[in-house]
Order: C-alpha cells, then sequence, then structure tokens
C-alpha cells in the first residue's frame, strides 16, 4: 500500500530519520516543522494519515491534534513524543490521536502502527450495524442511541465499535487495551478504566445508563438495550 503522508516533526534528525525510512517505503510524505503551518496544509490537502509530534516550537501537538479534528473529523493521526508517562499518552488520546508512539522508536514499529491506521481508515466504507437501541456507522465514524447522537471522540468510537461488535460478550481489559489501542498490554496502565469512565458520561448524556457492565475478576460486558 502507497500513502500519503503528513509528518510534523521540529528535531531535523528525528524527521530525516522518518522521511528516509518512508521514502524508501515509496510512501509520499510532506515535512512541517510547525503547528500553525500543519493545519494549514491539512486545510488545503488531504492526507491518509498525519504523523504529529507532542513538543512543536510554536503550539503544542495536543492543540493541533483538536484543530485538526475540527477540520477533518476522520483524519487518521498518530502522535509521536519523547514523553511516555500514562497521563501523557492519555492527553493525547483524549485531544482525538489515533494511536501513540513514544521515543525512540523502531522504524518497523512505526510502519506498523501506520500500516494498522491506514487499514482501519480503509474500511470505513462498511456497512451500518445495530445491537438494540444503537446503530453504528464505519463510515461516518458515529453512533446513534434512540435517535440521538453520542458525543465521542475517535478513541471512545473505537471502544463502542468494539462493544458493538461484541456484545453481550464478557471481555477481558488486556483484550479491549489488545484489539482497540492495538498494543501490547501493559498491566500498570489504567487507560481502558479512563476510558470507559469516558464512555459511560458519553452514553448518560443520552439516556443511556447501565450498557456497560464491570464483570469481576474479568473485565467489561457491553449490554445493548
Amino acid at each position: 500500500m502507497k500513502m500519503n503522508l503528513l509528518l510534523c516533526e521540529d528535531e531535523p534528525k528525528i524527521a530525516k530519520f522518518i522521511l528516509q525510512g518512508l521514502n524508501e517505503e515509496r510512501h509520499n510524505v510532506d515535512w512541517h516543522t510547525h503547528g500553525a503551518s500543519t493545519i494549514h496544509q491539512i486545510i488545503k490537502k488531504q492526507y491518509d494519515i498525519l504523523i504529529l509530534d507532542l513538543r512543536l516550537p510554536d503550539i503544542d501537538g495536543l492543540t493541533v491534534c483538536r484543530e485538526v479534528r475540527k477540520i477533518r473529523p476522520l483524519q487518521p493521526i498518530l502522535m509521536l513524543t519523547a514523553l511516555d508517562a500514562i497521563e501523557n499518552r492519555v492527553a493525547g488520546l483524549r485531544a482525538g490521536a489515533d494511536d501513540y508512539l513514544p521515543k525512540p522508536f523502531a522504524f518497523d514499529e512505526l510502519i506498523a502502527r501506520l500500516e494498522a491506521l491506514y487499514r482501519r481508515s480503509s474500511q470505513q466504507g462498511d456497512a451500518k450495524m445495530q445491537a438494540g437501541s444503537f446503530i453504528i456507522d464505519p463510515y461516518s465514524h458515529t453512533c446513534i442511541y434512540k435517535n440521538q447522537a453520542i458525543n465521542l471522540t475517535p478513541r471512545e468510537y473505537d471502544l463502542i465499535y468494539y462493544f458493538i461488535t461484541h456484545a453481550n460478550q464478557n471481555i477481558p481489559r488486556e483484550t479491549l487495551y489488545r484489539e482497540v489501542w492495538q498494543m501490547p498490554f501493559e498491566p500498570n496502565t489504567n487507560v481502558v478504566e479512563v476510558y470507559i469512565r469516558y464512555l459511560r458520561k458519553a452514553l448518560q448524556a443520552v439516556g443511556c445508563a447501565g450498557a456497560i457492565v464491570s464483570v469481576r475478576g474479568v473485565g467489561y460486558r457491553f449490554n445493548p438495550s
């Protein structure tokens, strides 16, 4: 697969390392060093994936991520950062990033993450699915409950999509982390619990409380009503 990519990275050594590898893989890459110019470029041109650094010289990557989401709600975003703490990962994902890769990283892992994001975005044309009063549309990345649109971040959408496609099943938190975040499970992470809490609040806002059930010693179960 050949991808059109936008790289926002202000460190020349890292940028050149990424650019060289991606060019050797025959991908098309545009490179920007500032957040403002990256946002402007997103307005002008459509990309398969935005590779976004967290620390930038003008505006931070979290702000760029939020602004890009306003312009292109379905834009796949991979965030890069030297900050590897759980709270920084959560902040990036909460801002709208689809995936998170801490520095330093192996180029093969970067390619694997990009290919996974590309596959996910290419599957948006699947048919709508229904579970109980829930209707989910993979094309528009929207979820409806009793004719009400649920306000979801991209990661919350991925989570409810997995729940709906595995309704009434007991799902271990390790499975959620591996399948939704597409990363090996980290025993000390609380990212799953944080996003379960976010998703429950979003469901409560449309009058759906109790759909996500905690299963002691296992994980969670989604009971569509």
